[in-house]
């Protein structure tokens, strides 16, 4: 029997396993040892293994749709699997981090759980929700999370983190942090409402709710649940406007949205007119990087296997199934060219590893 300090004591590694397809831009790169877990106990088993035996920091890997693999190899990969969802009283929900995130909105629209619909299609697992805290269409995951339970990868201590030290922000929280990243999240604890109240803000769905008939099929149009249909009119309008990563490998948007104090948003106004903005409640405006993507000619625009797609400026795609270095080098020579045309310094929403 192997000692507990090797990793072939966990159970149900493998090894040199190909991580192009556990990533959703298609990145190849190999883990020598991969384990997927599906429980709780089984993952800090994993963890505590691994580090005994000198991998202290293995690669976490959900649904794989939020990372830029930079690396050909890696020692260890803890692929998380552990499904589950719980629905309490008055709208209470908890979900398990290796949920399919769309699938978990589509469950709490059926059990009359709301709030969740602005956030359908978004790809990924549940786990990773929180931790750039996901949004789309005038809506954020943070809104509705309560607590989030991780596990410390080091001392496989379970803490239940309230949405105060969760830290939520714009793409970011406590978990993107160097001290974040010590924890790995196991389960969302959420507060959904039990009655619907659409929110209709972002003009785009705003037009696409007014024209269901374009966008939806027979069978959504007759849904009665206005927030299912809703979810509907959301899905539609992502497959519109952005691949599926499963004929054009993708991570979704590649850049945060630039957010400028209103001075600077005058400034960039006198100079580009047209440029789109969305202005915040704390007076700060949020610019749309898409646009001057656009602007400044890339949109569409595809170079040694990496490009933008044609119909979103703000998603990078990788045809050529490049590795992480030419993603990277693509991703930056944008990057230099918005900060040379509206001296905007644009960063990148997936994390890198």
């Amino acid at each position: 029997m192997p000692s507990q300090k090797d990793p072939d004591a966990i159970e149900g590694w493998q090894s040199e396993v190909d991580l192009e397809c556990f990533n959703t831009l298609a990145i190849p790169a190999v883990a020598e040892r991969f384990c997927q877990v599906v429980s709780l106990d089984q993952l800090r088993d994993s963890l505590a293994t691994f580090s005994a035996a000198g991998y202290d920091n293995p690669l976490i890997l959900g649904g794989g749709s939020n990372v830029v693999l930079t690396q050909a190899r890696y020692p260890a990969v803890v692929h998380l699997q552990m499904t589950g969802i719980e629905f309490g009283e008055r709208g209470r929900v908890q979900v398990a981090a290796g949920e399919n995130w769309h699938a978990f909105v589509q469950t709490t629209l059926a059990h009359g759980c709301y709030g969740l619909e602005n956030l359908a299609l978004i790809p990924g697992s549940c786990g990773a929700a929180p931790i750039q805290n996901i949004g789309a269409y005038g809506v954020e995951v943070g809104e509705f999370i309560v607590a989030v339970s991780a596990v410390h990868r080091h001392t496989g201590k379970i803490q239940e983190f309230s949405a105060e030290a969760c830290g939520f922000a714009y793409r970011d929280s406590y978990f993107k942090t160097t001290e974040g990243r010590e924890w790995v999240v196991v389960r969302l604890h959420l507060q959904l409402r039990e009655s619907a109240r659409l929110n209709l803000d972002y003009p785009e769905l705003a037009r696409a709710w007014q024209a269901q008939v374009e966008w939806l099929s027979e069978a959504e149009l007759a849904i009665t649940d206005e927030a299912r249909r809703l979810a509907c009119v959301v899905a539609a309008l992502r497959r519109h406007k952005l691949p599926d990563p499963a004929i054009k490998p993708n991570a979704g948007s590649f850049f945060k949205n630039p957010v400028v104090d209103s001075a600077s948003f005058e400034q960039l106004q006198r100079q580009w007119p047209d440029i789109v903005a969305f202005p915040l409640a704390n007076g700060q405006v949020k610019l749309a990087a898409g646009w001057m993507i656009d602007q400044a000619g890339h949109k569409g625009r595809v170079s040694d296997g990496v490009g933008l797609h044609d119909r979103q400026a703000l998603v990078l795609v990788n045809p050529g199934h490049r590795n992480g270095e030419a993603v990277l080098a693509f991703a930056s020579s944008i990057q230099a060219d918005i900060a040379r045309q509206f001296g905007l310094s644009l960063e990148i929403e997936p994390d890198q590893y």
